[in-house]
Parts: structure tokens; C-alpha cells; sequence
């Protein structure tokens, strides 16, 4: 899921770049409340290429995607 919702943008490792943030490692409790900030468009998170990339992923996957992300370096 990774490879196809956020690598295009946070790069293989999930090290980010200048326009985008590092995912690797980051709190298991604040990657899931952005993530569902961004689905559940509430106004604290708008970016709608995340929206729409999380709204593909779906509500199922995001604790895949975080326990993914937070078990990086």
C-alpha cells in the first residue's frame, strides 16, 4: 500500500523531501489522527492530493500504513 499511495511523494524510505514530510518513524497516535484528518476532511488536515490518496487507501488500511511507517528508521 505504501508503494502505491505515498511513495510517489515521501520517496521509497519515507525520508521525505523539501516539500514533503518524513514518515519514517514517526508516532504511531499522530500518523493515524492525520491520517484520518486528511479522510475524514474535518479542516485541521486539507491537501487534497493526501486526501484523495488516503479516501483510495481507505479507513481499513490505515493502521497497516501506520504500524508500516512507524517500524521505519
Amino acid at each position: 500500500m505504501y508503494v502505491e499511495y505515498c511513495e510517489r511523494c515521501h520517496l521509497s524510505d519515507a525520508s521525505g523531501t523539501e516539500s514533503f514530510p518524513r514518515l519514517a518513524g514517526q508516532q504511531t497516535d499522530y500518523m493515524r489522527l492525520s491520517l484520518k484528518r486528511y479522510l475524514d476532511m474535518s479542516g485541521e488536515r486539507l491537501y487534497p492530493p493526501m486526501t484523495g490518496a488516503v479516501r483510495q487507501m481507505g479507513e481499513k488500511n490505515i493502521e497497516a500504513i501506520v504500524d508500516y511507517l512507524s517500524a521505519m528508521n
